[in-house]
């Protein structure tokens, strides 16, 4: 099925489908990322897409189409990674409109590879179980060095060391992902993160007071895309602010676990993985879905169905417990999942000691958020001042 054809990996985050692509490589396919999404990718998603889809799948159709119009690239030799989802959210119907898409535009050769694992590991094709496990060592590596990139960045001395640091780092984590033999393969990308973690250790940092620390949830290509978000940490960063960004690893997690006797495996790499960095990470560690679901129970059941609202209530209760000063949701507009969760904030802000939560909704346009940045940081300062913590 994926045999001698090249897998591209959607770029909700560019370094995630870095890391993903090298572990399709490890065992034996053809990947690589999407090109990451630009003023381009709005122009062709345009031409292709209605405009009544979801923000996530007009920039997910601009990117994809973008690649063909650019002649290189034949369809019949190319497939898509997306993930299988049910539900009423507008994602359950990702596979079945680019598929649609792809067919109207001349390019129905073209695969969409969207393995279902509720079954087990049918539809997984040449990937199979070790595959899975090795994409997710590379899912949880990356999302280490992403949060040591947002630890350091808003303190370098230097503009653009932090993010030097990081692509070094990146870059060796996916060659060890790809080619370490598979008995080394956990050893070595644990030396490559002690390496990286080294590496962010070199860059000067700035001795000052810290800066408020804002969680990020929302829609999970809205957080991590950033020409969807406007690039909204950098603008944070800009305006004094240091942003603690909620991982995948959190919707991946149940998904991945459904392979039958796997789960134990999978946590055994993530805590081998988390425990390099402990020390470093330990305030900006992600809860076990698990974990979140527990906190989100007092505020909506997961027996009400709508499970992806509950992880991110979880998510923010988690985030308040370890010290932020304020939260952000980022979504696309409109976003079910956003407007449901919006509906819960003033409760949840009030049992938090006044917690400063704020939507955020994106609408596909290039916009500068400094005004409301500005007015937001100001709010979470005076909550930080109140609440009288620092954070060391």
């Amino acid at each position: 099925m994926l045999k001698g054809k090249t897998v591209y990996i959607p770029p909700m985050g560019y370094d995630s489908a870095r890391a993903l692509a090298a572990a399709f490589r490890a065992v034996g396919l053809c990947a690589e990322p999407l090109p990451p999404s630009d003023e381009q990718t709005r122009e062709v998603s345009g031409r292709y897409a209605s405009g009544d889809e979801c923000l996530p799948f007009q920039i997910l159709t601009g990117d994809v189409m973008k690649l063909f119009e650019g002649g290189d690239v034949d369809p019949g030799q190319s497939a898509f990674l997306l993930p299988a989802s049910l539900g009423p959210c507008r994602f359950s119907s990702f596979v079945s409109d680019l598929r649609e898409i792809l067919e109207r535009s001349g390019y129905g050769q073209a695969e969409v590879f969207a393995p279902n694992l509720s079954n087990g590991h049918k539809d997984l094709g040449e990937l199979g179980a070790e595959g899975i496990r090795i994409a997710w060592l590379a899912l949880v590596s990356a999302n280490i060095l992403q949060k040591l990139l947002l630890l350091h960045r808003p303190y370098e001395r230097v503009k653009g060391e932090a993010d030097k640091a990081y692509e070094d780092a990146l870059q060796d984590l996916c060659a060890r992902i790809e080619f370490a033999p598979p008995l080394e393969r956990v050893e070595r990308i644990l030396s490559s993160l002690f390496r990286g973690r080294d590496r962010f250790g070199t860059i000067s940092m700035r001795e000052e007071y810290p800066t408020p620390l804002v969680g990020i949830v929302g829609e999970p290509f809205c957080r991590f895309n950033t020409l969807l978000n406007n690039d909204l940490i950098r603008q944070l960063e800009d305006r004094g602010g240091q942003a603690w960004l909620t991982g995948l690893l959190g919707e991946v997690r149940s998904y991945v676990r459904t392979l039958a006797g796997l789960e134990g495996k999978l946590s055994r790499d993530e805590t081998a993985l988390m425990e390099v960095l402990r020390d470093d990470l330990a305030k900006y560690s992600d809860p076990d879905t698990g974990e979140a679901l527990k906190y989100a129970q007092p505020y909506l059941p997961i027996e009400s169905g709508s499970a992806g609202v509950a992880l991110r209530l979880g998510q923010v209760v988690h985030m308040a417990r370890q010290g932020v000063d304020g939260i952000i949701d980022a979504s696309p507009f409109p976003c079910m999942n956003g407007s449901a969760c919006a509906a819960f904030y003033p409760k949840l802000s009030r049992d938090l000691g006044g917690l400063p939560i704020r939507n955020f909704y994106f609408h596909g346009v290039k916009r500068d958020w400094t005004a409301q940045l500005d007015e937001y940081l100001g709010v979470v300062r005076a909550y930080r001042e109140h609440k009288g913590e620092k954070r060391n």
